[in-house]
């Protein structure tokens, strides 16, 4: 004859404080990735300003050359008081 399994409670004692004990350490790992998480956030957020610096600084030294070169082909001289032939 089969033995019948015990439906519902747990059959020791040490079950509860094992459940317990999980979910402490499940909320522990949840609030550790979320903290790393947020760095690695940080860090992306901070590279992707830093490349759109990156990207600025090179289109204002191409302005750059391209009014000097200007100012040199039309024989003009860059002083601030405008075009001088």
């Amino acid at each position: 004859m089969a033995v019948p399994m015990p439906i519902g409670k747990a059959t020791s004692r040490n079950s509860g404080r094992n459940r317990g004990f999980t979910y402490v350490m499940l909320l522990f790992a949840v609030a550790l990735s979320g903290v790393l998480l947020a760095a690695a956030g940080q860090l992306w957020h901070t590279n992707v300003q830093r490349e759109k610096e990156a990207d600025l600084l090179f289109a204002g030294r191409q302005i750059r050359q391209a009014i000097e070169s200007y100012y040199q082909e039309e024989g003009a001289v860059a002083n601030g008081g405008g075009l001088h032939e």
